[in-house]
């Protein structure tokens, strides 16, 4: 995550610096310094990765930690997402893009931001959470409990009683590599120029063999 953070850093013809990032601040904090008794860093040592993160987003900005050593977590809190176990889902580094006059400036934000996510987000590797279970035929009462009603659990119970129920592949969902986006207003409409001219191949393939099956059923007759 930290060469992410860098390699945004270093777009300087299109980012504004800084990058709010929590990875430096967090590593600060679990290491040991002379704010080790203002910010609880023994402690935090010898708790579990997603706890240290919980206790380092608890970390006030008008604390002496914050104040004194720089070490404010608070002003993370929003950028990290426990899920109901208590661990870290989601994460993001926030950054402002630099004035854009052009069409060409909002295609250069847009690709080199999209590049520098895309080179280190295949060197992520995602922590093994114990707390998923793989039981092909889970108890439809346990479900009910752990899950709140909303509509992916009546989707998952529809499942159950139709037998289409597929437990997961944990060990090939672990493999895989955390994903990692980027996302602007102004991405949303540039991005259809990544793959249009994808569509457009596929588009014309795909009117070429309907003429060519025609053809051929017409010739038959």
């Amino acid at each position: 995550m930290e060469l992410i953070d860098a390699e945004l850093a270093a777009l300087n013809n299109t980012i504004l610096s800084p990058i709010y990032s929590w990875v430096t601040p967090f590593k600060n904090f679990l290491t040991t310094g002379t704010w080790s008794a203002e910010c609880g860093t023994a402690e935090a040592q010898k708790l579990s990765f997603d706890d240290q993160v919980r206790a380092f987003t608890q970390i006030k900005v008008a604390s002496q930690c914050c104040q004194k050593y720089g070490i404010c977590g608070e002003q993370y809190s929003l950028d990290i997402v426990f899920n109901d176990q208590g661990k870290v889902e989601t994460t993001r580094f926030r950054f402002m893009h630099k004035p854009m006059k052009s069409q060409a400036d909002f295609i250069a934000g847009l690709v080199e931001t999209r590049k520098a996510t895309d080179i280190f987000a295949s060197r992520l590797t995602q922590l093994k959470d114990d707390t998923v279970k793989t039981d092909p035929s889970p108890d439809v009462d346990d479900l009910k409990k752990e899950q709140s009603f909303t509509s992916r659990v009546w989707t998952s119970l529809q499942s159950l009683a139709s037998g289409s129920y597929r437990s997961t592949d944990l060990a090939a969902e672990e493999a895989k590599a955390p994903v990692v986006f980027c996302y602007s207003l102004f991405y949303v409409y540039y991005d259809q120029y990544t793959y249009i001219t994808g569509v457009l191949a596929q588009d014309v393939m795909l009117g070429l063999v309907f003429i060519f099956v025609a053809i051929q059923i017409l010739s038959s007759i």
